[in-house]
């Protein structure tokens, strides 16, 4: 997930600054940093530590662990309004997305399609509210300077629109329904049907570094081949990749401690994702801002000229991901 810097009342822009790019920088460094009774309100994810001599279903549930975690420690921050907390309750769901697919042959069972249907409906639930942080960041948090009255019209509808997505956000996650996609996720991973299937035994009992292996070298070779049209992708393919990027990326981290050799093409292969992934949700955002743009923006000059600017810098932003989708080809798989 790529983030964008929340709006800072101490910086100012004018028609005069330089063109500013859309904002494509890891989100986790860029949201609020508000501190609540002298703890921060969020919390990322931790890292996973698996033995090489586990089984599937071990590894599985640590996984998955660490994600229902850093879901969990980030809803007290995310229902008081605090963006990085949203934020980070937004890739711990994703993280766990990825974890149920990266087991997806071992937890082949009548619940699991349940399961991530409802993990789906969270993300939409939650995704409208993020989707205005990022807008205030990246458009709103760089028009402060400009007060003429479409701008002032375009912030009160903004604000409004805002308090709107959050108050969905509150009351999904406050809800009867959620409670319970949480209470059976929570069975389901400790006592699911697939715990007991014969038919899947042999699966639940492989070693871990095996299983790990073999997911991160399809995953990776799927993941080539698309990268190789990325300019011919439309914008909603771009961000079918996008999400493939953080599939792999996110998988690479689940499995990292299994493989301790070739630390430097673990790293190079990391950070080609991860800005693969910055490039191609900044690109997502241009056009999905245009959703939830105030009308009132488009009648101000000063906005006019800084959405402009940002829009022209499309081009360079698909250059960078290519670039980094050809950095990611030529690195060698660090679990081999």
């Amino acid at each position: 997930m790529n983030s964008r810097r929340v709006p800072n009342t101490t910086e100012r822009a004018s028609s005069t600054d330089p063109p500013v790019r859309p904002a494509a920088k890891a989100k986790a460094e860029r949201g609020y940093q508000r501190i609540k009774d002298g703890k921060q309100s969020f919390e990322k994810a931790k890292a996973v530590e698996l033995d090489p001599r586990m089984h599937c279903t071990e590894a599985f549930r640590l996984i998955t662990g660490s994600c229902l975690r850093q879901i969990i420690a980030n809803q007290p921050g995310m229902l008081t309004g605090h963006a990085e907390a949203l934020h980070q309750f937004r890739i711990g769901l994703r993280r766990l997305r990825t974890a149920i697919k990266a087991f997806v042959e071992m937890t082949a069972d009548p619940q699991r399609e349940a399961i991530k249907a409802e993990l789906k409906w969270v993300m939409k639930q939650v995704g409208p509210a993020r989707d205005f942080d990022v807008f205030g960041a990246d458009v709103l948090g760089l028009l402060e300077q400009g007060d003429d009255r479409h701008l002032a019209a375009a912030r009160r509808s903004y604000r409004e629109m805002r308090k709107q997505a959050y108050e969905m956000m509150r009351n999904s996650i406050r809800s009867g329904r959620f409670c319970e996609i949480s209470r059976d996720l929570a069975e389901w991973i400790e006592a699911g049907p697939w715990t007991t299937d014969p038919a899947l035994k042999e699966i639940r009992e492989r070693k871990i570094t095996e299983h790990a292996a073999e997911v991160l070298g399809f995953w990776r070779t799927r993941f080539r081949k698309k990268c190789r049209k990325l300019y011919d992708l439309s914008p909603k393919q771009r961000h079918s990749l996008r999400m493939r990027a953080k599939d792999l990326r996110y998988a690479s981290e689940f499995f990292v401690s299994l493989f301790p050799r070739h630390l430097k093409r673990r790293k190079a292969a990391l950070a080609a994702l991860e800005n693969l992934q910055d490039m191609l949700g900044a690109l997502n955002d241009l056009t999905a801002r245009k959703d939830i743009m105030p009308k009132e923006i488009h009648q101000s000059a000063h906005a006019r000229r800084v959405i402009t600017a940002q829009e022209s810098e499309a081009g360079q932003l698909l250059d960078e991901a290519d670039a980094a989708c050809a950095k990611f080809g030529t690195v060698k798989a660090f679990w081999k």
